[in-house]
């Protein structure tokens, strides 16, 4: 069989990123392609590896947006 997806498709199936109908077809090619198959065990395995991160910002970053929301939903209201 011929192979369709690419490993960029796989990575984003991999994550959630992949649109829906574009899904449809990764996923019968990983229920046929052994090449597609191998790939996908092979990502998976290095995302295991892959050091977890979180992202915290910090408090001032968090009040500078609030007072910028605040000022353009004030004058949203005003025009």
């Amino acid at each position: 069989m011929t192979r369709n997806c690419t490993q960029n498709d796989l990575i984003q199936f991999m994550y959630g990123d992949l649109p829906k109908d574009a899904c449809t077809s990764v996923v019968a090619e990983l229920d046929t392609e052994g090449e597609s198959q191998r790939d996908y065990a092979a990502l998976q395995k290095a995302q295991k590896h892959l050091p977890k991160v979180s992202f915290a910002p910090s408090q001032s970053s968090i009040d500078r947006i609030l007072e910028f929301s605040r000022k353009t939903a004030i004058a949203a209201h005003w025009n």
